[in-house]
């Protein structure tokens, strides 16, 4: 697999992959018939506390080292590429805005749905 460092790309990317976050931890919580404040305060505290743990920022350690899960992507069906930005992805840090953003686009009867 041939590795393509590439920040531009690999920033949107990590949007769509934080959007699908979203949107399915969204949907599940909406699924446990609790009101439209709780909804939205469980989305954003999941999401968040997933996208730490996915760049790293949690602290995971493995046999007593820093352990850093290296996301990458691909476009080419074929897996022979993948972008990279050469180190643990940031999206914890646009996690919250992102949820925020997200219910505010959101008809006001699909808060919960």
């Amino acid at each position: 697999m041939k590795f393509i460092k590439s920040k531009t790309d690999y920033d949107a990317m990590q949007f769509v992959l934080l959007q699908q976050i979203i949107t399915t931890i969204h949907r599940e919580v909406a699924d446990a018939g609790l009101s439209d404040e709780m909804v939205e305060q469980l989305t954003s505290s999941i999401t968040f506390g997933v996208c730490v743990a996915i760049d790293g920022s949690a602290g995971m350690q493995f046999y007593d080292k820093p352990l850093y899960p290296i996301v990458t992507f691909s476009t080419d069906g074929e897996l022979k590429s993948a972008i990279t930005c050469g180190g643990p992805t940031w999206m914890h840090e646009y996690a919250l805005g992102e949820v925020e953003e997200y219910f505010q686009s959101l008809p006001n009867e699909d808060l919960s749905a």
